[in-house]
Formats: C-alpha cells, structure tokens, sequence
C-alpha cells in the first residue's frame, strides 16, 4: 500500500514493473547480507540505502528477516524536518529504531 500511493496510487501491484524492480532491489541486497552472515557469522554488518528501502522496517529489512529472522536489524533513518513534522505520532514512531532529523534543502536555493 505504501508503494502504491508513494508512486501516484498504483492500485495494482502485481503487474506493476516498478513494483517488482523495487522488491528485487531489496530482495537481493538482504540476500547479499544474509550470505555474507553465513561466512562471517561474528561480524556486524552496516547497510546504507535511501530510507523508503528499510524505514518502518520495510524492503530489505523485511527482505532479510523472510530469508533468515534469525539476523538482529537495527534500522536508521535521516529525514527532513518539515517531512518528519508532517508525520502522525504513530508514523514517527513507526519509521526506526533511531531518527536523525536533518534541517533538510533549504528552500531559497531551489
């Protein structure tokens, strides 16, 4: 649903390409990270993606909890403060483990 209306209230996912391709994405990323876990199961590994591919625990983070949920996430989020603000306490809440708010663009260099 998320997916949906961030990309214009696409209604049907299933036959969605971008849908797909996203899921992909995610899919084989937590797929690398649970293969490099097998190999070094001591290891601590840090990911780095654009917050819709793991905030509320979503894309890869569900990705890799499906492929092994045996491996501990901890997801962080950098977000814009007027973003943040325009949240429900719930979606804020919901959004990581740890929230950096950023001051953001500023709106006079655009």
């Amino acid at each position: 649903k998320k997916f949906g209306s961030l990309m214009g209230g696409i209604h049907d996912l299933k036959t969605s390409s971008i849908y797909h391709s996203q899921n992909l994405w995610d899919a084989s990323m937590a797929n690398s990270i649970a293969q490099f876990h097998k190999k070094n199961k001591n290891a601590m590994v840090l990911h780095l993606c654009g917050k819709f591919h793991c905030e509320e625990r979503l894309g890869t983070v569900s990705q890799l909890a499906r492929i092994n949920p045996r491996i501990n996430s901890f997801v962080i989020v950098a977000i814009a403060e007027k973003e943040f603000a325009a949240l429900t306490t719930d979606q804020q809440s919901a959004l990581a483990d740890v929230v950096i708010i950023t001051p953001g663009k500023n709106e006079a260099s655009n």
